[in-house]
């Protein structure tokens, strides 16, 4: 699926964006600023949908309902997370595609 952990990141990278103005991934993963956000009671809908999708990509341990992203996302993100699961499905060339098409890094995160 991924090449390596940095694009990974960069797909991490690139749900995270819209989020707030800080970075919350690089290519060693997600900063502290995610992991605050994720600790945060206060953070909701797709906003939270994004993130625990994030973090489900980059550590893989409790993964996010699909419900929940689509219920919570507006239309512009569930079409973004929705384009990543066809590239998901298509290999890591489909997923650097994904990532130059949605404004995400090339080359390091």
């Amino acid at each position: 699926m991924f090449s390596n952990r940095v694009q990974v990141a960069q797909v991490c990278r690139v749900l995270t964006a819209g989020i707030t103005t800080q970075t919350l991934w690089t290519s060693a993963g997600p900063t502290d600023a995610a992991q605050s956000l994720r600790d945060d009671a206060g953070l909701h809908g797709g906003d939270r949908a994004l993130l625990e999708v994030a973090f489900w990509l980059w550590d893989g341990d409790q993964s996010p309902r699909i419900a929940a992203v689509v219920e919570l996302v507006d239309r512009t993100r569930l079409r973004l997370v929705g384009s990543l699961i066809v590239a998901l499905a298509d290999g890591s060339a489909a997923i650097e595609r994904w990532v130059k098409a949605n404004g995400g890094p090339v080359g390091d995160a």
